[in-house]
């Protein structure tokens, strides 16, 4: 009777270990691609901001610094999007 009160506990202490684990690799991925698309955002962001930097330097009357740099910033930051999740 005892030995079955032992399995039982430890299948128990098992399951629970194996769904702490489930629950941690969840949010390791949930850091991991939040963490990539912060990483975008900032990149097309600081491209944008830039861009106005120069469009007003230049003082130029459209803003096709700002449309520039926000393109080569979000082809950067798609690139290294897909260079994070090849990496896996």
């Amino acid at each position: 009777m005892e030995n079955k009160q032992k399995k039982s506990q430890q299948d128990k202490s098992s399951e629970s270990k194996q769904a702490k684990s489930s629950r941690s690799a969840g949010m390791k991925s949930y850091a991991r691609y939040s963490g990539m698309a912060i990483q975008l955002g900032v990149t097309i962001a600081f491209g944008a901001l830039i861009g106005r930097k120069v469009d007003d330097w230049l003082s130029l009357e459209q803003p096709l610094m700002t449309a520039l740099l926000s393109l080569l910033a979000t082809v950067a930051g798609i690139y290294l999007l897909v260079k994070d999740l090849v990496k896996k």
